[in-house]
């Protein structure tokens, strides 16, 4: 007799993590070269100034799903001398001058190279840690 089975990868988060309840505050279509994907995003109350965003594609695939900076948010902006550890988000890091995203080969997590030999690392698109030279 098999054991229930996990859902299938493509349906594996349609819904935010624990804490940050109900439907989605924010709702919109994006187009991305010719693949029409929706954007959900959800409040999370342990960081009001951060989203929990699912980006999903044709027939509802999960496509990426982590943690975005909120508008308005009060937390300054990121310099590669002023990293905010639990604070600053990949898209926060990813746009900084010089800055070289690298892919770990984990899906909840990625680094960011920036110059001076700093390497971020996020788990989530939260950022982690900081280390420099």
């Amino acid at each position: 007799m098999e054991g229930p089975r996990p859902p299938p990868a493509s349906q594996a988060r349609r819904e935010p993590p624990d804490g940050a309840d109900g439907p989605p505050e924010e709702t919109a279509d994006r187009r991305f070269g010719d693949l029409d994907l929706e954007v959900r995003r959800w409040p999370v109350p342990l960081w009001p100034h951060l989203y929990w965003e699912v980006l999903t594609g044709p027939g509802g695939s999960v496509l990426q799903e982590h943690l975005v900076r909120a508008p308005g948010s009060p937390v300054p902006r990121a310099t590669p001398g002023r990293l905010l550890v639990w604070e600053h988000t990949l898209d926060d890091v990813v746009g900084l001058r010089g800055a070289r995203s690298v892919d770990p080969g984990v899906v909840i997590r990625w680094e960011v190279h920036l110059p001076g030999d700093v390497r971020t690392r996020f788990v989530w698109g939260l950022l982690q840690a900081v280390d420099r030279p």
